[in-house]
């Protein structure tokens, strides 16, 4: 081990070390009572699956890194696995779990050292922004006067719902953010050969989130939990929705495709798990994901110094994408892509469904937007102000949602600063995924990657 009198100072400092470790057990402390109330049957298996992850990574950080990249994709099939309802608090506290165990073993951790990364100062500068509209959101769900005053109960919206409701979902929206960065920032310490294992455990994890979508398919799994995707048709296999499986399988598809053309050893297992991703995106009913599938792929084909191998995989992966699409688009059954594409031109079908109401979403973060084009509305706060902003435009939608449009929320949730540091990070990640995709032959990880962030 380098000595610690004689190598350079520790960055960040012991003291910094500590309270990472505290703010990691204390915030999933929190996220545990806000997510699980008492009497939620998933309260203990989550908390004991999180407490496994952080005593694997306290002993050695790689393999709850690679457990936890394993898990991810599977949250959904946990929760309907130990009875629960709501997969949306599971994510983040597996990460919290991770999060402890590292940090733990990050305070006596005397060797790593940061990886440079061109996207560091756009992404710190977002984690500021975050965390100040985070602020923002809970003090206009529960304003200062209120809290003055010792009052609570109060409705943040025209149609009742309360402020404890629009706190959680403010929080989580945070915490979501926050967990990213921060799992970014862990891997950066890790090394290549971790993030390499990370990316590797995480596509397994996707191939078994697709494969629970086929046994959904069979009726060998229980159905949707939520009456809506039920109404819809489209599964979720074991992601937390069917929108999270499309995009998963999409990004894994472009990975699979990639190390299959790479790989010799292992090129019919990547044929079968290509295979059952493909069956997942489009039992998922995700017609982005089928959008982020085509042009991954076809910038992959158009890249520098491609190999012939890895160019003919990505032009076979487009070809079974479009060819699955046409066999099953004339018989596509309502819930899949290939019926929710016949639907997106079918002239009978309302525009707006069609759209999926995305022209009414975007009209009203644009409208919440003109309220506070500085400071923005506030993180997550989108989700609770829409019923009033849909009934400002005499207009009428049956649920929440966010605004279907990432930088479109942004702009309403933190206004034009957050907007453009959003820009600006996407614009790094991008640039820096150019520079990879020469590289594929090298790196199938980083151009896979690299290809599906270009989309």
């Amino acid at each position: 081990m380098r000595s610690i009198s004689n190598g350079p100072a520790r960055t960040p400092g012991t003291g910094v070390r500590i309270l990472l470790f505290l703010l990691a057990v204390m915030g999933g402390l929190v996220l545990l009572f806000l997510g699980f109330p008492p009497g939620a049957p998933d309260r203990l298996p989550v908390l004991i699956v999180a407490l496994a992850l952080a005593l694997a990574s306290a002993g050695r950080g790689d393999r709850g890194v690679t457990a936890f990249c394993f898990l991810l994709p599977c949250t959904g099939l946990l929760v309907r696995f130990f009875g629960g309802s709501d997969p949306i608090a599971w994510p983040v506290l597996l990460f919290a779990g991770l999060a402890s165990g590292w940090c733990f073993r990050f305070i006596y951790d005397f060797e790593s050292v940061p990886e440079p990364s061109s996207a560091d100062g756009s992404l710190a500068a977002l984690c500021a922004i975050w965390i100040l509209g985070g602020l923002l959101a809970l003090a206009r769900a529960h304003t200062l006067w209120a809290a003055l005053n010792g009052l609570a109960g109060r409705a943040v919206n025209g149609a009742g719902l309360s402020e404890t409701i629009a706190i959680r979902e403010s929080t989580f929206a945070l915490s979501v953010l926050c967990a990213g960065a921060a799992f970014y920032f862990l891997l950066r310490r890790s090394g290549e050969d971790v993030r390499r294992r990370a990316a590797q455990a995480a596509l397994y994890g996707v191939g078994v989130s697709a494969a629970a979508s086929l046994f959904q398919w069979a009726e060998i799994l229980p159905p949707e939990p939520s009456p809506f995707w039920r109404m819809t048709g489209r599964l979720s296999g074991g992601a937390a929705d069917p929108n999270s499986l499309g995009l998963l399988c999409a990004f894994a598809l472009v990975y699979a495709v990639v190390a299959h053309g790479r790989s010799e050893q292992r090129r019919g297992l990547f044929g079968v798990l290509a295979a059952v991703l493909l069956a997942g995106l489009f039992l998922s009913g995700s017609r982005s994901g089928f959008l982020v599938v085509l042009l991954a792929l076809g910038g992959l084909l158009v890249g520098k110094r491609l190999s012939a191998r890895n160019r003919m995989a990505a032009a076979a992966g487009i070809a079974a994408v479009l060819l699955a699409a046409a066999l099953l688009l004339w018989r596509g059954a309502p819930g899949t892509l290939a019926g929710r594409l016949s639907q997106t031109f079918d002239p009978a079908t309302s525009f707006e469904y069609r759209v999926s109401g995305r022209r009414l979403l975007w009209s009203s973060a644009l409208r919440l937007f003109s309220q506070s084009p500085l400071a923005g509305s506030g993180l997550g706060a989108f989700k609770w102000r829409l019923p009033d902003l849909v009934a400002e435009m005499g207009a009428v939608m049956g649920m929440r949602d966010n605004a279907g449009n990432a930088y479109i929320q942004a702009l309403a949730e933190t206004g034009v600063p957050g907007f453009l540091v959003t820009v600006a990070f996407a614009w790094t990640l991008g640039r820096a995924a150019a520079r990879r995709l020469p590289g594929v032959d090298a790196d199938p990880v980083g151009a896979g990657a690299g290809a599906a962030v270009l989309a």
